[in-house]
């Protein structure tokens, strides 16, 4: 701490005067003000610092929402294309299965019709099994060529 310097003056009508007790815990009280504004500073400084870092999160954490929310509506219509692949297949196992069961049941028997007619004919059995190889065909075709 710093001593008051004690001095004598004739003209000391401007001159206040402090006892060197007074003085001194002025001083205490100003070092003791400055370390805690030093205090609040720093205290200040990290609270902008885990704002900033917390703003920074928020910013991510969007991105990623929004992010997460493309693949979702992407993995909706990837589901619905799907959905509709596998309905058109299980129509085209039925009708397959349909048309294996009519073969069976029809070969190797006649109708009794006048004059007899065979039932792969009357069924049109040929025309239904070129048309059920058509799409098969055309994609082995396809992938040959690739």
């Amino acid at each position: 701490m710093k001593k008051v310097d004690r001095f004598w003056s004739y003209e000391a009508s401007n001159i206040r005067c402090v006892r060197e007790f007074d003085y001194d815990t002025a001083l205490i009280a100003l070092e003791q003000s400055d370390a805690a504004h030093a205090r609040v500073c720093s205290r200040l400084d990290a609270e902008r610092l885990r704002a900033d870092t917390a703003v920074a999160e928020v910013a991510a954490l969007r991105e990623e929402l929004a992010s997460l929310r493309e693949a979702l509506i992407q993995s909706g219509d990837l589901k619905n294309g799907l959905q509709q692949s596998l309905t058109a297949a299980e129509q085209r196992n039925a009708d397959l299965r349909e048309l294996l069961s009519l073969i069976r049941n029809t070969r190797g028997t006649m109708l009794m019709t006048d004059p007899p007619q065979d039932p792969w004919k009357y069924h049109r059995i040929e025309d239904r099994i070129r048309a059920a190889l058509k799409p098969t065909e055309s994609g082995a075709s396809e992938c040959s060529t690739n």
